[in-house]
């Protein structure tokens, strides 16, 4: 099947890292791969990659991986896969490892939270809307790095701002 029959079947090409084979995924299973996407026919792989969306890196000596996560709840992981069948070789590994468990008190009448952090308490630019809960964990930080947290709570009215902390 070539990438065009591919695209008339709603699917498109989803990974693909030379000299690596191209990838098609689809979330309804299985996957093909091809090694010139412009001549040869897509092959059908038995097996399965976890993800709909795979990201792929093969180093300079063969060694390919998948990689995914990295979310307010799933740190980035990673795993080695066998180049041959892309089935994994070994178990998924954690890669960003330092989290961060946040807990506040919540305000009365408050609808929720920008919970937002960063590197000083002048550039929190990364941030949270949380809703229903008082509590959130920040698995996208780096190990030994000190970071400015600020929890603000808001409704129809506005915002009320929160006080600037650290944690390492």
């Amino acid at each position: 099947m070539s990438i065009a029959q591919r695209l008339e079947d709603g699917g498109g090409a989803a990974a693909w890292a030379p000299p690596l084979p191209l990838l098609y995924v689809s979330t309804s299973r299985p996957f093909f791969r091809m090694q010139v996407p412009l001549t040869d026919d897509f092959e059908r792989v038995d097996g399965t990659i976890p993800l709909a969306d795979p990201n792929l890196f093969q180093d300079e000596d063969g060694r390919v991986y998948l990689y995914g996560g990295c979310s307010n709840t799933t740190p980035l992981w990673g795993v080695e896969l066998d180049p041959r069948t892309m089935a994994p070789i070994g178990e998924r590994r954690d890669l960003i490892t330092a989290t961060a468990h946040i807990t506040w008190d919540g305000a009365e009448g408050a609808r929720g939270y920008n919970v937002r952090h960063g590197l000083s308490p002048e550039k929190l630019y990364h941030g949270w809307a949380v809703y229903d809960q008082t509590t959130l964990v920040l698995s996208t930080l780096n190990a030994g790095q000190q970071y400015w947290v600020v929890v603000d709570a808001f409704d129809e009215n506005g915002v009320t701002p929160g006080a600037c902390v650290t944690v390492r």
